[in-house]
């Protein structure tokens, strides 16, 4: 999102936060951005696993 023109329209929430590995920081109502390669998102797999659905 840093870099991309239009980063102001998305809407930040929080409801993701538990099944994600390494949550989003806001700070002074800005996203903190990680310093790491990739898309910033990491599942946490034992949260996500809760909400398995058996076919």
């Amino acid at each position: 999102m840093a870099v991309t023109p239009t980063r102001y329209l998305p809407e930040y929430v929080d409801w993701a936060a538990p099944v994600l590995a390494d949550p989003l920081r806001v700070e002074n109502g800005q996203v903190e951005i990680p310093d790491v390669p990739g898309t910033g998102i990491a599942w946490n797999e034992e949260a996500v696993a809760k909400f398995e659905v058996e076919p």
